[in-house]
């Protein structure tokens, strides 16, 4: 029973507060009722076997992967979980706690699962469980029952004062033990989101106040400029191209990159997701279509407007789904794809579609077929130049004499996000010491020194030498920076380079991609005389690059010998690893091209420690430095 709740037989509306609960421990469930509330509405009379049964599995849907934090709390409030798996971080695993847990239930213990409903639930889960739940919505009457547990009195007004798909962290910042119920309500009243009304979004930087976006900036110019011909009657809104998937990494900016498309445009903005769908249903397979069905009729009653679809990959390949996810799927996509149309073919709403992914290799062709979203404008990492303007947008008028062309070069494989990250912590170290901000302040966050021992230290600056000194050699993209800086586990190096542009991938050069890659693990061993764990990792690492790139030219381009296309190249390792055949062969390739590394280096050992010395004092060093201290051992050589 939760420590704050009487459990009591009637279905009264208003939860009893423990008297004997100390004010230390309401003060720990300070925001937590909300979830307790809603979850023991939804167990509803299952309440006593989610609470005691032994050896029981339930299963719980939540509307986004955020929900699953609050609710695991709420379950272990209301009753013992030894064992609970969290949907995300279980997918991560692949399904190993999965596993792990139902091996505890057929032993007689507990376990709870939460997923959200964006992710499938594993077969053996579904079969497991003995009571299934589902909770995507924060209802008036959640709220009114969380609040009395809060304030200790009755709300009134709430069904009128919270928007109908509040969302259960906006609710939890809202409703504050101690704090009244007028103040809830009003907390809770302002989370609805700036776009609710039928006008374009002002809280953005309009499109000329951005920086860097490429292709995608001309794009929306374009658009932008050809939206108000259309207005003055002097272009057809057919005529317009208006549909497009912005495609790029986590924190590129595609999301603000719409926003101020809408206020440049002066389009009103209606904004969604797959997650979202599920969110604002329930989740089954009619409730999903009618949802995607109530979208696109919000879109078009705007009359005019911007429709953004994030995640656009969520929505499955439908050639990648086997019989039982297709089952369920392929309905979805299809009338995915039949109402694109039919919105499209529509000019009277005037309706632009753009879609966002991070992964476009992803996507289900046929949503870029000719007349949907036909066009993928690829967003990169902003250039130094790009990363100026960041900077300075984000510093406002401090700052405002300095050059900030030395902080940009250093940020160079940043995102726009971290960049804006960067100026909010070299703000608050400032404030925090009652002084100004000073642009040490601003490079200590982007290139943080490196806290490690002497020799660790010494390791990684050799290390990052050897990728910067092997770049600039074999020519295979134009160094940027190279840097050893504080990173997630304590140190990080970063080498930063810029592919060249119209290069055409050939086996040579795809070579020289992995050489550079191991030239890091190179240089520790030929110059040192030993190897560290550096070179290897996760996703990230060096190594795994490396095998990525020669699975790619056996399996996806043809570059070992076999002209049959096996995978594509994100997926190439993965089938690789399935052959014992394959595995033999990368690791063949791997040895040969790291001996040739390592005769890279020992030829320019100079180069190497040269550059790591000065990586050890400046903790940055740019890449038109280094190519000097290459070209001047070359000409040394020569002499």
């Amino acid at each position: 029973m939760a420590p704050f709740l009487i459990e009591d037989d009637d279905e009264s509306d208003d939860p009893k507060l423990d008297t004997e609960q100390s004010p230390l421990a309401l003060a720990v469930q300070n925001g937590r009722a909300l979830p307790a509330v809603m979850l023991k509405r939804a167990l509803s009379w299952k309440f006593k076997l989610f609470a005691k049964e032994p050896g029981i599995c339930v299963l719980i849907r939540v509307r986004s992967s955020d929900w699953i934090g609050p609710f695991v709390w709420a379950a272990r409030t209301l009753g013992s979980w030894p064992h609970v798996i969290e949907g995300d971080a279980a997918a991560r695993a692949k399904d190993k706690p999965v596993r792990d847990a139902l091996d505890r239930l057929a032993a007689g213990d507990r376990v709870l699962a939460i997923y959200p409903m964006s992710l499938p639930v594993p077969r053996e889960l579904r079969i497991a469980s003995d009571i299934d739940l589902e909770i995507v919505k924060v209802s008036a009457s959640d709220v009114s029952k969380a609040i009395y547990l809060a304030t200790g009195s009755r709300a009134r007004g709430v069904s009128k004062a919270i928007p109908a798909d509040l969302d259960l962290q906006q609710a939890l910042h809202a409703i504050r033990l101690g704090s009244t119920p007028a103040l809830c309500i009003r907390r809770l009243s302002v989370t609805l989101p700036a776009e609710a009304g039928n006008g374009p979004v002002i809280d953005a930087p309009p499109l000329d106040a951005l920086h860097g976006y490429g292709e995608a900036m001309v794009w929306a110019n374009r658009l932008v400029s050809d939206l108000e011909r259309w207005r003055a009657g002097q272009l057809d809104f057919e005529s317009i191209q208006k549909n497009a998937v912005l495609a790029g990494l986590p924190g590129t900016g595609k999301s603000t990159f719409v926003r101020s498309l809408s206020k440049s445009s002066g389009l009103p903005l209606v904004t969604s997701s797959l997650s979202q769908l599920f969110g604002t249903s329930a989740g089954y397979l009619d409730s999903i279509i009618k949802a995607i069905d109530a979208l696109f009729l919000e879109a078009k009653s705007k009359r005019n407007c911007i429709l953004f679809i994030d995640e656009l990959d969520a929505f499955p390949n439908r050639t990648t789904l086997d019989s039982n996810r297709g089952s369920w799927w392929t309905p979805v996509v299809n009338h995915m794809l039949t109402i694109l149309d039919s919105s499209l073919s529509d000019a009277s709403k005037g309706l632009v579609i753009v879609g966002a992914t991070n992964h476009p290799h992803k996507l289900d062709s046929a949503l870029l077929r000719p007349g949907r979203l036909d066009r993928i404008l690829w967003i990169d990492l902003p250039d130094e130049q790009a990363l100026d303007g960041i900077f300075r947008q984000h510093l406002g008028t401090e700052l405002a004499g300095e050059d900030l062309s030395a902080v940009a070069l250093a940020a160079v494989g940043s995102t726009g996000a971290m960049a804006a990250g960067a100026v909010k912590a070299a703000r608050g170290r400032a404030r925090s010491e009652g002084r100004a901000m000073i642009i040490d302040d601003l490079m200590d966050e982007v290139c943080p020194p490196a806290k490690m021992s002497d020799a660790d230290h010494w390791i990684s600056c050799v290390h990052e030498s050897g990728h910067a000194v092997a770049c600039v050699l074999l020519g295979v993209a134009r160094l940027k920076s190279v840097a050893v800086i504080a990173g997630q586990d304590g140190v990080g190096g970063r080498t930063v380079s810029q592919p060249l542009a119209n290069a055409i991938l050939d086996e040579n050069r795809n070579r020289d991609r992995v050489i550079q890659l191991l030239a890091g693990r190179a240089a520790e061993e030929v110059i040192l005389g030993t190897v560290s764990g550096g070179a290897g990792g996760g996703q990230d690492s060096d190594l795994h690059k490396a095998s990525k790139l020669l699975a790619s030219a056996h399996l996806s381009l043809g570059l070992r010998g076999t002209l049959m296309h096996f995978a594509d190249p994100e997926d190439a390792l993965a089938v690789a690893r399935r052959s014992p055949h394959l595995i033999a062969s990368i690791e063949g390739d791997l040895v040969q091209l790291y001996d040739r590394a390592k005769g890279l280096i020992r030829s320019e050992t100079g180069v190497v420690l040269s550059l790591a010395e000065r990586l050890k004092k400046k903790r940055v060093v740019m890449g038109p430095e280094v190519e000097v201290l290459v070209e001047s051992a070359r000409r040394d050589r020569s002499e």
